[in-house]
């Protein structure tokens, strides 16, 4: 017979708080697809903004339960598997929620074509966190991430949508969908923000960074959080291309 007693004592407990935590990703998440699907208004928020606003939500719980777990040494697989999950909801079926509420076939855009960026949006989203959990361990040592992360995919989606005018916002919309699950699935390294923030000093270069970061928000205004989100997306393809670009320039100038 099986020791009852040496079998709970080698099984691994959850950990409530950071369970909690992703837990309430997925609510936020699960929330602002409901939301994103009303009519009414909140609180005189369009509900387009309440379902943006639940997404960042969802985005701080993401930060938060994976400093906590690491802070308590409470990692398990079982909070892995539940973080995927939540970030499928929030980051992944979401935003293309509000991509299809948003409408951006009333800018001219055949619905076809909203509906095929969408799917194609959660498709990548899925494939990006399957891969995600199967190298976690291998990219757990490593300081950047294979592919963007879906977080910060939906950031964009959520700026485009709460920032930019919707005359621009719904053209745009549908074109940084395609791209944005195509540089979910792509090897370009990017940065693990939360944990790069983690390790700054307030130091002169620290304090320049801040006070450059404060002159763009106060001059770019309401595109200043679509300008910080867009160039953590666009800076690593563009600075790949641009290595590329150098290195056959070089072998064709050896050769």
């Amino acid at each position: 017979l099986v020791d009852l007693a040496t079998v709970m004592s080698a099984a691994r407990p959850v950990s409530v708080l950071p369970t909690l935590l992703t837990l309430g990703n997925l609510a936020c998440g699960l929330g602002a697809v409901l939301v994103a699907g009303s009519e009414q208004t909140h609180a005189g928020w369009l509900p387009i903004e309440v379902a943006a606003g639940l997404i960042v939500l969802a985005m701080v719980f993401d930060a938060v339960d994976g400093l906590a777990a690491r802070a308590m040494q409470a990692a398990t697989e079982f909070g892995a598997q539940l973080d995927s999950l939540a970030d499928m909801v929030s980051f992944g079926i979401a935003p293309a929620v509000l991509l299809v509420e948003h409408s951006p076939w009333q800018s001219g855009l055949p619905f076809q074509l909203t509906i095929a960026a969408a799917v194609l949006f959660v498709c990548c989203v899925a494939l990006r966190l399957a891969r995600y959990n199967t190298e976690a361990a291998a990219e757990s040592e490593q300081e950047d991430f294979a592919g963007l992360p879906s977080p910060a995919a939906a950031a964009l989606v959520v700026a485009i949508v709460i920032f930019v005018s919707p005359s621009v916002g719904t053209l745009v919309l549908p074109l940084a969908f395609v791209t944005l699950g195509l540089l979910m699935v792509s090897s370009i390294p990017y940065s693990h923000a939360v944990q790069w923030l983690a390790r700054q000093r307030l130091n002169t270069r620290g304090i320049a960074l801040l006070v450059a970061g404060i002159a763009m928000t106060l001059a770019a205004r309401q595109w200043a959080i679509p300008l910080v989100v867009g160039s953590y997306v666009a800076v690593p393809p563009l600075k790949m291309g641009w290595r590329r670009i150098m290195q056959s320039t070089g072998e064709q100038s050896a050769a």
